[in-house]
């Protein structure tokens, strides 16, 4: 539990650099709108990593180990999908400030961040 608890705690401070590094980026190009949508996108992937993190930690036997990955990576890629479906399907200000795209750069900065603590903290005799 408090290696599912560390992990998590390190993957919620090693995201806002990359949020924040994006939400300046998407001030110079919708203004505060497209703040809103980076921070969103950067939330909703940060959520889906933690998910896939607390399934993906849960299990440290070796012969669990791919099942562990496939389930970690249904919300990692299930939740931010659904609600870049959804936005995207409703339109508006949002889309047109580029949370689709935001979505796609998140997505992969959770996911680079999401396995490299997930193997970075098996048991050596786990992996």
């Amino acid at each position: 539990m408090a290696g599912r608890l560390r992990r998590m705690a390190i993957f919620t401070g090693l995201l806002p650099p990359p949020i924040l590094a994006g939400s300046c980026l998407a001030y110079a190009f919708s203004g505060w709108i497209g703040v809103t949508a980076a921070v969103l996108a950067g939330g909703v992937c940060w959520l889906g990593g933690l998910i896939s993190l607390w399934i993906a930690s849960g299990q440290e036997a070796p012969d669990k180990v791919l099942l562990c990955v496939v389930g970690g990576m249904l919300p990692r890629m299930g939740i931010p999908l659904m609600v870049c479906f959804f936005v995207y399907l409703r339109g508006g200000v949002l889309v047109e400030a580029g949370f689709v795209y935001y979505i796609l750069v998140f997505h992969l900065v959770t996911l680079v961040v999401d396995v490299g603590l997930f193997f970075r903290y098996r048991r050596p005799d786990a992996a």
